[in-house]
């Protein structure tokens, strides 16, 4: 191939991506979504431990409903950085002791802001790809609860931690138009909580989001 077929060639490739240009400008934008968190915790078989052998029927919740929003900024096409909030929603122990109305609970929760930086990697026209890292700023608490479920009445324990927590996540955006993208990613939340008063689990975030400019 000539010099000058070569340039045609570029220039030809060249002319074929100014939508992508258009849909991944740079400066801010929104974003909205929700979707599942899974919690890493003790196993079912651990939490009856706890009962010390008195006949129960048990249940272990460990994936819930989580929503976040983020706002950000996109200096360049390859990097961004966002701030939000995320809740990752809960974990849950159940035990309904046999032949009695009493009920025993194990309740996991945590919610805070984060702060993260983003590569990101155009794909044609229409396509990101992106790796998150950053910081969890993390209010996470665990609430044991014993509830008379005949009377309503209860008592209630629960340890809290206010923790820096380090998460990742890696996702693929849809630029539908200059003012919508569809994002979908998968987090990692790092020994979210502390060791001391709620235990420490990774927690795992799948998520869909629209994004506004």
């Amino acid at each position: 191939m000539t010099k000058k077929r070569i340039g045609l060639a570029l220039a030809t490739a060249l002319g074929m991506f100014p939508v992508a240009a258009a849909l991944a400008e740079e400066g801010f934008y929104f974003g909205l979504g929700g979707g599942a968190s899974m919690w890493d915790l003790p196993s079912k078989s651990e939490f009856d431990a706890i009962l010390g052998g008195i006949p129960a029927t048990t249940s272990l919740e460990d994936v819930g409903e989580a929503w976040g929003l983020q706002v950000g900024y996109r200096w360049v096409p390859w990097f961004a950085a966002e701030v939000g909030y995320i809740d990752l929603g809960k974990g849950l122990y159940e035990a309904d002791l046999t032949s009695t109305t009493l009920r025993y609970s194990v309740r996991y929760l945590s919610a805070g802001p984060t702060v993260s930086a983003l590569g990101m990697l155009p794909l044609g026209e229409r396509f990101d790809l992106h790796a998150r890292a950053g910081v969890y700023f993390g209010d996470t608490r665990v609430r044991e609860r014993i509830e008379d479920r005949m009377t309503g009445d209860f008592m209630s324990f629960e340890g809290q931690a206010s923790e820096k927590d380090l998460f990742g996540g890696v996702g693929i955006a849809w630029n539908i138009n200059e003012a919508y993208s569809l994002r979908a990613e998968y987090q990692h939340f790092i020994d979210v909580g502390d060791e001391d008063h709620t235990g420490e689990q990774d927690i795992d975030f799948l998520s869909f989001i629209v994004l506004f400019r």
